[in-house]
């Protein structure tokens, strides 16, 4: 059921922190530091209040969610974990559809990325942390 502005701000810390429970890959500390800022005005205030608590972040934490983005046709996907947005996207990109090569190959590129780079090579900004 969605969840209105109003309901948001309404709500007491903990219960405002479950309702946003799974944004950010299930990383409580940017819904609790993005709360601070009830109220909120629009979506746009929450989103970019929820920005800038991961940016104010330190790299530890901003490292720890990166490493908590599943793996493109990884271990959740095949246990059937992932988040419905993860199983859409990754459903988008075929890779529920891949041959077991497909998917053997995927996982080892999986496998050497991580251990080159110390985080998952799904995260969206991976190709561009991997150059800085």
């Amino acid at each position: 059921m969605p969840i209105t502005l109003d309901q948001l701000n309404a709500a007491s810390p903990e219960e405002a922190a479950r309702m946003l429970d799974g944004l950010y890959e299930h990383t409580p500390w940017i819904a609790a530091e993005a709360l601070k800022e009830r109220p909120f005005q629009s979506l746009a205030h929450l989103k970019h209040a929820m920005a800038q608590a991961l940016a104010r972040g330190t790299a530890e934490q901003q490292l720890a969610l990166i490493r908590a983005h599943p793996e493109l046709a990884g271990k959740a996907m095949v246990a059937h974990t992932l988040t419905a947005e993860s199983t859409h996207e990754q459903g988008q990109a075929g890779l529920t559809d891949c041959t077991p090569e497909e998917f053997a190959r995927i996982q080892q590129l999986n496998a050497d990325y991580n251990a080159r780079f110390g985080f998952p090579s799904s995260w969206p900004c991976a190709g561009r942390a991997a150059r800085v």
